[in-house]
């Protein structure tokens, strides 16, 4: 029976035990949060201890579950990796290229198994996306795409409403949600050189908290890529798509990060696939049984600290890009 520690015990926590409790000979030994309330309610789901201090948890578990808000990941992660305690991590990485470096660094020296949770890698519609593309029924990709926008985190809502939301806390969309389609191109085996960005925010009480970003890529096989994402939008939509020299793809559907349809024009034909799949809990299923198989088999993860490093860059170039009119080298973003 393996144990692991839920750190963070907030709303993506209760995804993540859902998860776990279907996946057999693995148990969720007990729960840590600031908030003692929030760390009571996950810990009843599963039949957890409550814990205040993660020293009192690494010596009952083989793992962590790290899901703190980004600015608090080294300080759990440290003392975990250091015991040689695998690690799976929600995403971003990290809130900083300080945090990030030393996050990716302590990974690698640890040597244990080491996961970035970008769930979308796990889900059914960008896996016909993903294989359609490094299969090279595509061709070469000339551009691809990820726009996505509807009422996100804030909107309409009172500062505090999550730690998205907090003061001390806040990252950004551009940090803690474009991650996502940051690492979707880089899972399809797009390298990503540079950008040049435009960030926007729309509400002044929450200093910090851009929810609108727009970035231009210049991928290093010569193409380029858009991603046009707001959590501010009344309207809800998502586009994700590839045109290579062989064909077209795109995923679409009616929310964030819905894949309800599957669209493909290549030189054989045109196909219109339903995929159905709306964004539900089925992909944190997936992706904690991936990670699970990794831990007990030692095989690296699909998505490691490297993968959480290269979008963090990313998102930090477009950061910089944004505040300084000027296009960013990725290379040159971070540390």
């Amino acid at each position: 029976m393996l144990s692991t520690a839920i750190i963070g015990a907030g709303g993506i926590a209760r995804k993540h035990v859902e998860a776990l409790l279907r996946i057999p000979d693995v148990r969720v030994a007990c729960v840590l949060d600031p908030n003692n309330d929030n760390a009571r309610a996950v810990a009843a789901m599963c039949g957890a201890e409550v814990s205040g201090d993660i020293g009192d948890v690494l010596d009952r578990v083989q793992m962590i579950h790290l899901l703190s808000p980004p600015s608090k990941r080294v300080e759990y992660a440290q003392p975990a990796l250091r015991a040689g305690k695998h690690v799976f991590c929600e995403k971003p990485l990290a809130a900083s290229a300080a945090d990030g470096a030393k996050l990716a660094g302590l990974a690698k020296k640890n040597g244990a198994i080491f996961m970035t949770a970008f769930n979308m890698r796990f889900r059914p519609g960008y896996l016909a996306l993903q294989k359609d593309v490094l299969s090279g029924r595509l061709g070469e990709v000339v551009s691809a795409w990820s726009h996505r926008i509807g009422p996100g985190t804030g909107f309409n809502a009172p500062m505090g409403d999550s730690w998205r939301t907090e003061p001390g806390l806040i990252c950004g969309m551009t940090i803690e949600s474009l991650s996502h389609d940051i690492d979707m191109l880089h899972g399809l085996g797009l390298e990503i050189g540079g950008v040049a960005a435009w960030v926007k925010d729309n509400r002044p009480d929450l200093p910090g908290f851009d929810n609108n970003a727009q970035l231009l890529i210049r991928l290093k096989n010569g193409g380029s890529a858009v991603i046009n994402a707001s959590w501010s939008s009344h309207l809800p939509m998502s586009s994700r798509g590839v045109v290579g020299t062989k064909g077209t793809a795109v995923l679409a559907g009616n929310g964030f990060f819905d894949f309800m349809t599957y669209r493909r024009v290549t030189n054989d034909g045109e196909d219109m696939i339903e995929i159905n799949d709306p964004f539900d809990g089925e992909s944190y299923y997936a992706e904690n049984l991936h990670f699970i198989e990794c831990v007990k088999t030692g095989k690296a993860p699909i998505v490691n600290e490297d993968s959480g490093a290269l979008a963090l860059k990313v998102s930090l170039a477009a950061l910089k890009s944004a505040k300084s009119g000027n296009f960013v080298p990725v290379e040159d973003s971070a540390w």
